[in-house]
């Protein structure tokens, strides 16, 4: 038959760890099939998942018969988080570290208590009026504070609320604003409502008002203490699968300020995946799945395999690209993927299928009855044909499909595997992986 296919070209050299070798290569790491390795995964959606890492739950097993499973353990970062307790004592931009390692900023705060100072009271209270730091009082309040059930002694003096009605707001520091920790004064309106009031005290014709009175008490200040609204990623540490973490209730977080008490509900997303053996066989068409999200705070991450490719290093230290063919090779089987282990002569090769091994013989068509293969072909003008016969550097081609073909039924072409183009109308690409 002449020069035949160099056998790197079905007896594969990819890199693994088994040293399963079917062909006479010396290298160790040789698993003697087609295809390729798995070096990791591509996101295109990272995916959410709240006080738990994702998992893999489906690994793309090898299409090749006789393909080794890759194996690997799965890193996540974290990316979002709220609190699930606020915490007291916080200001904006406190670095809140929790107790896994990753470091946060906080956002925003949401007043968790008010401590009135009635002293220097002067204008009268007569227990109608609502105190009030909303976006008229400063546009970082985005909800607001209201004091509610206002109460006074006999001589109108303030004395108290009613904080079991009242409203805590949430001051938002994105842009670095820090919130007032001073005594903020209490200003008095001036007995008629307004939509857009200046002014503390509201009654029924203000803005948040809903009292049946006026507007008109004032003095005395209140002093805000709050706890943690929101958060923003500064550093995650790497989360690898297996390991234990603390999530939720028990990620106690401790402050680079004052604050205390604050922990963490976060999100997690993938990251890579640490190949512990890149297995052999895959084609490149093979999926992982990631853990669904059950609930509707949580996405689910979609990614596909990377491979390893033909890097320009030797033979035997590379995953080089092999010819892919289809054969049946049992009575009981079916047309299968298969992985040639042997040329026989330049239409006939030993393959292996999941079904079995055989001497099959190529077939312009998908093989039907045992011990028929085929092989196919692209043109640089993307026209298939079915390949009935190889040498060293030419295939015999008959085409299939549509029309438009490059080369007529019969005619003969260079052919080259892998990454490389075709020429028009000089070569084709034979399938390979």
């Amino acid at each position: 038959m002449g020069k035949g296919i160099p056998k790197r070209f079905f007896g594969n050299v990819n890199t693994n760890d088994t040293g399963d070798n079917r062909n006479t290569d010396t290298n160790s790491l040789n698993e003697g099939i087609g295809g390729q390795g798995v070096t990791g995964f591509s996101a295109s959606n990272g995916g959410n998942y709240i006080n738990r890492l994702p998992t893999i739950s489906s690994f793309g097993a090898p299409s090749l018969p006789g393909g080794q499973q890759a194996t690997g353990v799965l890193h996540s970062n974290a990316q979002n988080a709220s609190p699930n307790t606020k915490g007291s004592g916080y200001q904006i931009n406190d670095i809140l570290t929790d107790a896994n390692g990753s470091r946060w900023k906080v956002t925003k705060l949401r007043v968790v208590s008010a401590t009135l100072n009635p002293s220097g009271t002067n204008s009268i209270w007569d227990g109608t009026e609502w105190i009030v730091w909303d976006q008229f009082i400063n546009s970082h309040w985005t909800s607001p504070t209201i004091l509610k059930g206002v109460t006074a002694n006999g001589s109108h003096q303030l004395t108290g609320y009613n904080a079991g009605i009242s409203t805590y707001g949430v001051w938002d520091g994105t842009d670095g604003t820090l919130a007032p920790t001073t005594a903020q004064t209490i200003v008095a309106g001036p007995g008629a409502g307004s939509m857009t009031p200046n002014y503390n005290t509201r009654a029924s014709g203000d803005y948040n008002g809903s009292g049946t009175g006026d507007n008109n008490g004032g003095g005395g200040s209140v002093t805000f203490t709050y706890g943690v609204e929101a958060v923003v990623l500064v550093s995650s540490i790497d989360y690898a699968y297996g390991t234990s973490y603390a999530f939720g209730s028990a990620d106690t977080t401790t402050d680079s300020g004052s604050g205390t008490g604050a922990k963490l509900d976060v999100g997690f997303c993938v990251s890579y995946l640490q190949v512990t053996d890149p297995g052999s066989g895959y084609i490149g068409t093979e999926t992982i799945t990631f853990s669904t999200a059950p609930n509707g705070g949580e996405i689910r991450a979609v990614g596909t395999l990377t491979y390893t490719t033909d890097d320009g290093r030797p033979y035997d230290a590379e995953a080089f690209p092999a010819i892919i063919a289809y054969a049946k090779t049992t009575s009981g089987g079916t047309n299968k993927i298969a992985d040639i282990n042997k040329q026989q002569s330049t239409r006939k090769y030993k393959v292996t299928t999941t079904d079995g091994t055989a001497f099959c013989t190529l077939k312009a068509g998908a093989p039907t009855t045992v011990g028929e293969m085929s092989i196919t072909a692209t043109d640089s003008s993307g026209k298939t044909y079915y390949v009935t016969k190889i040498t060293r550097h030419l295939a015999t081609l008959t085409p299939y499909g549509s029309s438009g073909w490059e080369f007529s039924t019969d005619s003969r072409a260079q052919w080259v595997v892998g990454t490389a183009t075709p020429v028009y109308g000089v070569s084709v690409k034979l399938q390979s992986a």
